[in-house]
């Protein structure tokens, strides 16, 4: 199995820029505000352990067509966001609560599920595959929620 071994090596993968990385992380950070925040079914704590369970998380996960290799980590980013920044400030102000973090707790945050996606064409290819779906439900909620904001300003 010597020359297949040798095959897989040659095979070239092309290493995603630093812009396809952003844009990567800027879908997930609005399919965490948009469809994961909020949508905790429930919160158990046993000693000292606190127990969150999202069941939008499989569903979010299929419905955006997230590599199987990097679901581990969008489930695990999705909590580390909720838990960050606050579930509060991600429902009421969407995306736009993790693109007030610096740069450095933005990318900290986001790094794990970017490397798990793998290459270039893996990202370039699920955000083609997504941004229809980005265009209808993540615009439109953040439509719903900046006319939400209007209704709240006193003029």
């Amino acid at each position: 199995t010597m020359g297949s071994h040798t095959m897989i090596r040659n095979i070239k993968t092309r290493k995603p820029s630093f812009a396809l990385r952003v844009l990567v992380q800027e879908r997930f950070a609005e399919i965490i505000a948009i469809e994961v925040a909020g949508y905790h079914s429930s919160i158990e704590i046993k000693d000292h352990t606190l127990s969150v369970t999202i069941d939008s998380l499989y569903e979010t996960a299929d419905k955006w067509f997230i590599p199987r290799r990097a679901r581990k980590a969008f489930r695990s980013v999705a909590f580390e966001v909720l838990y960050f920044v606050g579930e509060h400030g991600l429902i009421t102000r969407g995306a736009d609560a993790l693109y007030e973090l610096t740069p450095f707790e933005f990318h900290g945050l986001f790094s794990s599920l970017v490397a798990a996606m793998g290459d270039a064409d893996t990202m370039e290819g699920w955000l083609e595959s997504t941004d229809t779906l980005a265009l209808v439900d993540l615009h439109r909620s953040q439509t719903d929620m900046a006319m939400q904001d209007d209704r709240h300003t006193i003029t």
